[in-house]
């Protein structure tokens, strides 16, 4: 299931995994990103995400769904997208998981389930 999920995501495995775990790590090739993401990011998100956004549409937590790059690129009910092409520490989902920006909730919101 990681497979075809991280292979769906295509494109987004290399924001994704700068945008969550190495960011500040530059000239990453393609398939070290993808293996980063497979192995560390996708199993992330089922873990910490998907129960509100991803598993179930009509359940979705603030409209955003985690478990597509469409999903991620759209955003939710904030309206501006999740994922900020080329500014990975601009993009809200990494704002959210990073717990120090004002204007996104702190995700997950359970301190306990803080991401290091």
């Amino acid at each position: 299931m990681i497979k075809a999920i991280a292979s769906g995501l295509g494109r987004l495995s290399l924001m994704l995994a700068a945008c969550m775990a190495f960011a500040d790590e530059p000239d990453r090739s393609q398939n070290a990103n993808e293996q980063l993401f497979v192995r560390r990011i996708a199993p992330l998100l089922r873990q910490r995400c998907w129960a509100c956004h991803g598993v179930n549409a009509a359940e979705l937590e603030g409209g955003l769904v985690l478990r597509s790059a469409e999903g991620m690129l759209k955003g939710g009910d904030s309206g501006q997208t999740g994922i900020v092409n080329g500014e990975p520490k601009r993009s809200p989902v990494y704002l959210a998981a990073a717990r120090n920006h004002d204007e996104w909730s702190a995700m997950p919101p359970k301190e306990a389930e803080q991401l290091s």
